[in-house]
């Protein structure tokens, strides 16, 4: 009877051990909390990668792109394969360096760093059937995101420290729309590492959109550099745009 006991008592600690470790109802508040670090760290540097497979065998890799960021006060820069991304001190630039094209947007246009399809309550309602958070082992939590049968998305799981807010790694299943043809299921898995964190002190001018582009007299133009790129503004075609002399 005591071997009964003491093995009914081991299992109530395992499963307590895997329980639900955010109050329900609480899991959009945990995951604003680690988007918030994110946008908002002092230093913060990573490498990412990103890996593309179909979900009829996850184990082949189709694609992978390689990913920097470095994120300070709020500001952030990202090279996501040649595509390079800045939060600037005026205007956020991409530029996309293989298209020759840099793309402006107001700085009130502040992309969220950590951003998900289900952060939006109007989402969250239309196409979310529930979230869980559980311990992954005594370093981790696991956050389980199951979607409705109407969602482009089927499934999303993200793994992060408990005392640091790291991210690990997070992937997710989505109905390949590009049409890959790579992809044979249709659903496609994205998968993404964080590795190499630093808060090393970054060099601010990471942030600084003028060794891009500069405005004068309410006219955008490129620096020497990237003469012959493409500028787009917002949604439209700067008509006039000339390169630095």
């Amino acid at each position: 009877m005591k071997r009964i006991f003491l093995f009914l008592l081991l299992i109530a600690m395992i499963n307590k051990s895997k329980a639900q470790v955010v109050t329900k109802g609480m899991e959009i508040l945990e995951l604003a909390r680690i988007s918030d670090y994110y946008t908002n760290a002092d230093n913060l540097s990573m490498d990412m990668l990103f890996t593309y497979s179909d979900s009829a065998n996850v184990a082949a890799i189709v694609d992978q792109i390689n990913g920097k960021y470095k994120i300070q006060y709020g500001r952030f820069w990202s090279m996501l394969d040649s595509i390079e991304t800045i939060t600037g001190n005026q205007y956020n630039v991409s530029v996309y360096h293989k298209d020759s094209i840099i793309t402006i947007y107001e700085n009130k246009d502040k992309p969220d760093i950590m951003s998900a399809p289900f952060m939006d309550s109007l989402y969250y309602e239309s196409f979310i059937d529930s979230i869980n958070i559980n311990s992954l082992n005594s370093t981790q939590n696991i956050v389980r995101v199951f979607f409705k049968p109407n969602a482009q998305y089927r499934s999303y799981e993200l793994v992060y420290h408990k005392d640091s807010l790291y991210i690990d790694r997070f992937a997710y299943y989505v109905t390949d729309l590009d049409s890959l043809s790579d992809i044979t299921s249709g659903v496609i898995k994205v998968g993404v590492q964080f590795y190499n964190y630093s808060t090393a002190v970054i060099d601010g001018t990471y942030f600084n959109e003028a060794k891009f582009i500069y405005r004068s007299n309410n006219q955008f133009y490129s620096r020497l550099l990237y003469t012959g790129f493409r500028i787009m503004l917002a949604n439209r075609t700067e008509t006039d745009v000339v390169p630095e002399d």
